[in-house]
């Protein structure tokens, strides 16, 4: 968070996970301490953001598929054979993994999960700049997966109802 051009940086945990009901249903659970709306903040589509451990968003693809609304459970399959359940919040636009994502808070992943740092370039930044100084100071750099840019979040937001229309229109054919 100390480097020149960085605005905010966190631990991210990322893992595979599977509905524990049909484990034929993959989808990314992705954990930040705290608030993940500063790193990651697809639009809500119903529903409100987490705000414990206990608490999930799902992206409206998983909530499609396995009919999750706020109020329901959704039990994931954790890579160690844990199995952790959480009640939904929220339902969010997420573009990854065509929205077979879910938010939480890390406790849950506790050793199953190696943070990574998300970082949030200050606007007007390079993130070559960024990405130079990180390397300088002994971090291993990887690139942005693309769908956490504000560019990308903002256009999300104003076209979520197209989205859903063009999601709903898919699955139909």
């Amino acid at each position: 968070a100390g480097l020149p051009g960085v605005e905010a940086a966190s631990p991210r945990y990322e893992v595979n996970a599977a509905d524990s009901f049909d484990l034929g249903e993959l989808f990314s659970l992705i954990a930040y301490p705290g608030d993940h709306t500063r790193f990651e903040a697809p639009p809500l589509a119903e529903g409100r953001r987490i705000h414990g451990p206990d608490e999930i968003e799902v992206g409206l693809g998983l909530a499609q598929v396995l009919s999750l609304h706020p109020g329901a459970t959704l039990a994931a399959q954790l890579p160690d054979g844990r199995e952790t359940r959480f009640r939904v919040v929220g339902v969010v636009h997420a573009l990854e993994r065509q929205g077979r994502v879910a938010y939480s808070q890390p406790q849950r992943l506790e050793g199953v999960a190696l943070p990574e740092i998300a970082v949030r370039v200050r606007p007007g930044t390079s993130t070559a700049v960024v990405r130079r100084e990180a390397e300088r100071a002994g971090f291993a750099v990887s690139s942005s997966r693309g769908i956490a840019g504000q560019s990308v979040q903002d256009w999300a937001s104003r076209s979520s109802g197209f989205i859903s229309v063009l999601v709903a229109l898919l699955r139909t054919v």
